[in-house]
Formats: structure tokens, sequence, C-alpha cells
């Protein structure tokens, strides 16, 4: 067998895929093994060439591995989506995480990239479970919602030599500190906004705990992006700087305290 086609075991009972040393497979389509509640764990062989979007989409799976010398250089749009993966270790060969790769997999703690440059992008781990968040300086891009909503994480880390991204206060920004990216959806107490603020960036502060918002009166802070504050739950209260040039669409629904 060198070749799954699309919807091979869509909605399936199987349990258990074993591909065995030396597999020649190498095209998974899409939807192959999507909502296989049944199936628990998989390796993924080298041998693969081609994965398809929403592959694993909905399925049982807690546990993914990658066999040594796997050299596809992407995870597929959807691929994880809504599954159960709790941690998930990429080889150096993955470059590419597409949309929506991991989104909604509450069960997801922890990720670990490789060492090659990567590009992450939308929504690719939007409303997991992960507790920590590592940014290396080989991440280059980090797309819209990339990592929004997480309720668990109190903290991101980015490392001081990467050239695109950069911590300040735990929270996600570009690397001038001009942009929030993402604000640690489980850290509590009030937020704290740097000087250097000019952009409040889509969802960055979704589904924050926190309670209230610090602005800098002398900060020159000029818009708040698409859904910026959407199901803030604790959020009393805010105080619009006269900066302001721009508020998006639902920057502040859902906070049902404001």
């Amino acid at each position: 067998v060198s070749f799954i086609g699309q919807y091979a075991f869509f909605d399936t009972c199987l349990k258990e895929i074993i591909f065995e040393n030396n597999s020649n497979i190498f095209n998974i389509e899409k939807y192959a093994f999507a909502k296989c509640l049944n199936l628990i764990e998989i390796v993924l062989p080298k041998s693969l060439q081609e994965l398809g979007s929403s592959v694993f989409e909905k399925s049982g799976l807690v546990k993914v591995e990658f066999e040594s010398g796997f050299s596809l250089s992407y995870i597929p749009q959807n691929a994880f989506l809504g599954t159960k993966v709790e941690n998930i270790s990429l080889p150096d060969s993955i470059i590419l995480i597409k949309n929506n790769a991991f989104r909604d997999n509450m069960n997801l703690q922890s990720i670990q990239f490789g060492k090659n440059e990567i590009m992450i992008m939308d929504n690719a781990f939007y409303n997991t479970g992960l507790v920590n968040v590592y940014i290396g300086e080989n991440i280059t891009y980090i797309g819209e919602y990339a990592f929004v909503g997480l309720k668990n994480l109190t903290s991101f880390e980015v490392d001081k030599n990467n050239l695109y991204y950069s911590d300040i206060d735990g929270a996600l920004y570009n690397k001038s500190g001009t942009k929030i990216i993402s604000y640690p959806a489980g850290k509590p107490g009030d937020i704290v906004l740097p000087d250097s603020l000019e952009e409040i960036g889509y969802g960055a502060f979704e589904n924050t705990i926190g309670t209230k918002i610090l602005f800098n009166k002398n900060g020159n802070l000029n818009s708040i992006g698409f859904r910026a504050f959407y199901g803030a739950q604790n959020l009393t209260e805010i105080m619009i700087p006269k900066t302001i040039v721009e508020i998006d669409y639902y920057a502040f629904a859902n906070c049902q305290k404001l």
C-alpha cells in the first residue's frame, strides 16, 4: 500500500493503524481518518510526502509520533483539529504549521517545535489547552489567532534572539513592543500595558480572566483589533485612551461584566 485516499476510513470504528517498517505510504489524503473516535495513537511513517487537510480532524487521537527520518515539511490545515492529542514533539523537518492545525484541542498541554525556521499560520493553536508556550529564535511568523484563547496559559516565553517577537510581562508582542499579539488568558489580576504599545492585535485578550486594563496616559495606543477582548469574562472596566482612532468589530463582545 502506497496511497490512502480521501475519506477512506472517515467516521469508522477503526482502533489501530500500524505502518510496517520501511513503509511505502507516500500520500494520505484529506479526511482519511477524520472522526475515527476509537483511534488513539499513530506513528506517521518517514515515507510520507503528502498529507491531506483534516486528515485526523475530530478523531480520538491522544498520541502522535513521527518515525525517525520523517521528512514532510508541514502540518496540514485542520490536521488535528478537535482531537485529544496531549503533547506533541515536531520533527526538525516541519517548517510550516497550517491554519487550524491543532485548533480546539483542549487536551493539548505542550508543543515542542523543531530546530529549523518555522511559520505558524492563523488559528493554528487557537482554543487549545496549552499550559506553556516557548517561542524559540527560529519562529519567523505567527499568524492571527495562532495562540489566542489559551485559558490554561499564564505566560509566554520568547527567546531573546528571536528577530520578530518578544515577551513583555508574560504576554506575546512583536519585537518592537508596539503590537500585542496575545495575552495569556489564564493570567489573573490587572493587565498593565507598556508605553510602547500602539496596536492591540486580533483576539489578543480573548477569554482573559484579567479584571482591569491599565493604559499609560502618555502612551500612543491607536488601534483595538477585531475581537480584541471578546469573552473577557472578568473585565469590569476600561478607560479608552484619547489616542484611539479605531475599534474593530466585536472588540468587547461577550464581556458580561464590563
